[in-house]
């Protein structure tokens, strides 16, 4: 009898590790949770939960380098100190919900619970510095190096690791990363918006650089990547580039 029951929770175990955890916050034990979604672009789809014993789930489901369901403990240090960024953020009194004006963009829900309350807060761009502050930290988390593959994804496309071969750079002459000033970067893009231009990926965590696209049919590279540096909002401009690997 005892080992009947030793085996359901095995499997129950198993169960409940290979199904995605579709929720933000769901589940037992959660103290703190990320889920970022897809955008129009390759941006990264997954979702991280911290448990209150420290340990971490993460789901990566498109365009990371940890495609499936991948698992790592946090010290009783780490986790004092992402309960404390939570609770120095005023957490339970920011909004619930941040609007938009760029539905291309990704969006990020975090939720937290101290044990008594819990919140869900979410939204993509113009958001306060107290959020991005813990979306840092948690996207800092799901950085972090020593996974442990818990149950691997279907083979298909998302996984950016390049194979082996010499890489060879080319620019994408239709792809322009732009660096904004600071709180510019949404009318930035309602004003470029007659001329086709649009936003494709955040570039960097803190939200400096941004990847925008453009057609290169209405106005060469060279006549784009000029007018968009003398627009007085653009810190700096670059065209984008590509690493081809070309096997030996």
């Amino acid at each position: 009898m005892k080992f009947f029951l030793n085996t359901i929770s095995l499997l129950t175990l198993v169960f409940l590790m290979s199904c995605s955890p579709k929720i933000v916050g769901d589940g037992e034990g959660v103290v703190a949770s990320i889920q970022r979604g897809p955008c129009f672009g390759k941006c990264p789809v997954y979702t991280m939960q911290v448990y209150k014993d420290g340990k971490v789930m993460y789901q990566g489901e498109r365009f990371t380098t940890k495609m499936g369901t991948y698992t790592k403990t946090l010290g009783s240090k780490e986790l004092k100190e992402l309960n404390k960024l939570f609770a120095s953020a005023d957490f339970f009194n920011l909004q619930e919900e941040y609007p938009t004006e760029i539905p291309d963009l990704a969006k990020v829900t975090l939720y937290y619970s101290n044990g008594k309350e819990s919140k869900k807060v979410g939204g993509k761009e113009n958001r306060p510095p107290a959020v991005m502050q813990l979306q840092y930290a948690m996207e800092k988390i799901a950085e972090s190096p020593d996974w442990t593959l818990v149950k691997a994804a279907p083979g298909e496309g998302g996984n950016t690791d390049e194979r082996n071969g010499e890489a060879k750079e080319e620019i994408i002459h239709s792809e322009i990363i732009i660096e904004p000033k600071p709180g510019t970067l949404a009318r930035f893009l309602q004003d470029w918006d007659s001329k086709s231009v649009y936003l494709t990926d955040r570039i960097t965590e803190d939200g400096r650089l941004w990847l925008i696209k453009y057609s290169t049919k209405t106005y060469t590279p060279e006549a784009m990547l000029e007018m968009i540096k003398a627009d007085e909002r653009i810190i700096s401009a670059q065209f984008n580039k590509k690493l081809q690997t070309r096997s030996e």
